[in-house]
């Protein structure tokens, strides 16, 4: 958050750069959170809360707005193994924060931060796919209300952009019984 919401009102102003509509930049805020939680989550060793995140959508390769550094590289640094082969599974490459993949071979540099036991997984070349992701622990925690709910509303303002770039494109929403008055009328969900 940031001394009296600073860190929102950050947020808020690099978001609406990079927005072009009232949307899209909500769906780049929500998604924002997400990430934020998600590095938080990595940081705690909340196995379940980073799957809820990566089952959700949001990409193994979107990096930590302070660090740069991706899933991945994050939990390599942090020394959690186990999230890193779920970021794995889910389709992270084996790289930290700006590096180019050399495919299934690690890069150098996270090599440089692994442990003895995240090297030798490295390695191995461990493979991408659903399959491969850690099971669910029998005894995990529930994945917190506040991660739901952050996931719930990212996929409502991702909804919402779709829905919105349609009816620019084409006059009409796919979804159009489902979208609300102001995505009607001229200029609807445009900046002044």
């Amino acid at each position: 958050m940031g001394i009296h919401g600073l860190g929102d009102i950050l947020v808020s102003i690099e978001c609406g750069y990079l927005a072009a509509t009232k949307f899209e930049y909500l769906m780049l805020v929500k998604e924002f959170n997400c990430t934020y939680r998600l590095f938080s989550a990595i940081l705690k060793c909340d196995v379940e809360t980073v799957r809820h995140f990566l089952r959700a959508g949001i990409s193994p390769e979107v990096q930590d707005s302070g660090s740069g550094e991706r899933v991945l590289g994050e939990a390599i640094f942090t020394r959690r193994l186990e999230i890193a082969k779920l970021a794995r599974a889910y389709g992270a490459e084996l790289v930290r924060a700006h590096e180019e993949s050399l495919g299934n071979t690690p890069t150098p540099e996270l090599l440089q931060v692994a442990d003895a036991d995240a090297e030798e997984w490295l390695l191995s070349g461990p493979p991408v796919g659903f399959w491969h992701a850690p099971p669910t622990a029998p005894n995990a925690p529930p994945v917190s209300p506040e991660a739901i709910a952050a996931v719930e509303e990212w996929r409502h303002a991702k909804a919402m952009y779709r829905c919105e770039q349609l009816r620019d494109r084409h006059g009409v929403c796919a979804a159009s019984k489902y979208v609300p008055e102001c995505l009607t009328g001229d200029n609807a969900g445009r900046f002044d």
